[in-house]
C-alpha cells in the first residue's frame, strides 16, 4: 500500500457508494483532511481521537460503519489492541491502519488480525479516499 500513497492518483469523477467512517487519529489536520476528502465524495465521516471515543463511537452507532481508519498509536493505544476489539466489536466493517512508525512487525501483525491495508503517514488524502471506497464492494 505504500507504493499506492506515495504517487498522486485522481480519483473517478463519478462518485462511489455512499459509506459510512469512522476516522481514528489523534492529530486534528489527519482527522480533519481525511473527513474532507471523503465529505466531497459524499461519504458520512464520524471521527475520534482516541481509542477510547472509538470503541465508544462504534458502540453508540445505529449500523456498523462500512469502514474504519485507526491510527496505530494513539495517547490510549500505542499497539494492535484497538484493532484487535475494532475486529470483535465490529466485524463487518473494512479496517484500515494508518501510520508513521510501521515496520515489518506491525505490518504483519496488522494483516494477520484482519486489516484490509496499512498506509505510511504521510499520505496523499486523494489515495487514501480511493483506497477505501476501493476496499467495499456493493
Amino acid at each position: 500500500m505504500t507504493e499506492l500513497m506515495s504517487q498522486n492518483i485522481s480519483l473517478n469523477a463519478e462518485k462511489s457508494a455512499h459509506l459510512s467512517v469512522l476516522v481514528v487519529d489523534d492529530e486534528r489536520l489527519i482527522r480533519w483532511s481525511l473527513s474532507q476528502g471523503l465529505a466531497d465524495r459524499g461519504h458520512e465521516v464520524t471521527t475520534a481521537a482516541t481509542g477510547t471515543d472509538a470503541i465508544h463511537e462504534i458502540g453508540a452507532a445505529h449500523r456498523a460503519f462500512d469502514v474504519v481508519i485507526l491510527d496505530y498509536r494513539l495517547p490510549d493505544r500505542q499497539d494492535l489492541t484497538l484493532l484487535d476489539d475494532v475486529r470483535r466489536l465490529s466485524p463487518e466493517s473494512v479496517v484500515m491502519m494508518m501510520t508513521a512508525f510501521g515496520d515489518d512487525n506491525m505490518r504483519t501483525g496488522a494483516r494477520e488480525r484482519g486489516a484490509y491495508a496499512v498506509v505510511d503517514k504521510p499520505f496523499f488524502v486523494t489515495n487514501f479516499v480511493a483506497l477505501v471506497e476501493s476496499s467495499v464492494v456493493r
